[in-house]
């Protein structure tokens, strides 16, 4: 009889352990999905962030960027319910050296390839950005800016706000003729989550 009722003894013993095993692995799990991101706000926060670019026919011929500085913007106005997110990678020590790359929606972009755009104000009128689309330019020399009959892709990895933007080529247009104005290549910019 005690054998019996060590044995029961035992067996529950060893189902509470296990059980409160379980339990911790998934609240583990569940601590893991919820890693929560900060989203991008109506005033610019600046992000540490690594990567480079070249570009021809500017004043310059590339940058390494040290900052990514990211918000978004209400375009109510045009239309309704609408917001854009612009990520803003730069080099903080040249004024002159940012890439600006604008999504639609008030949170970072998902992981994908978006289609680059016609910059606002191209053809004179606003244009509303689709989900699967960007508006890449820089201000460099006046303001150049991508058009959709180019045919640039913008490749994003999006890991838990860590935003990676990743382009073999876009062609910059300037904003006031239309005329091709320079050629940016070899873009790989990472947005970090670490404020700066």
């Amino acid at each position: 009889m005690k054998k019996l009722l060590y044995a029961c003894i035992a067996f529950a013993l060893a189902t509470t352990v296990t059980l409160s095993s379980c339990k911790k692995e998934e609240e583990e799990k569940k601590e893991e999905d919820k890693v929560e991101t900060e989203k991008p706000t109506a005033t610019e926060v600046c992000y540490k962030a690594t990567g480079s670019m070249y570009v021809s026919n500017m004043p310059f011929t590339g940058f390494q960027c040290n900052a990514a500085c990211t918000n978004y913007s209400d375009e109510s106005n045009y239309w309704p319910n609408t917001f854009y997110t612009t990520i803003a990678y730069k080099n903080t020590n040249f004024t002159d050296r940012v890439m600006y790359f604008v999504f639609l929606g008030q949170e970072y972009p998902k992981s994908g390839t978006y289609k680059v755009a016609d910059l606002t104000g191209m053809d004179g009128n606003n244009v509303k950005i689709a989900s699967d689309e960007v508006i890449v330019y820089m201000v460099a020399a006046g303001t150049a800016g991508t058009k959709k009959s180019s045919n640039n892709t913008v490749t994003v990895t999006n890991t838990n706000g860590e935003i990676k933007v990743v382009s073999a080529r876009i062609d910059l247009y300037d904003l006031n003729s239309g005329n091709a104005s320079g050629i940016a290549t070899k873009i790989d910019f990472t947005k970090t989550t670490t404020k700066n």
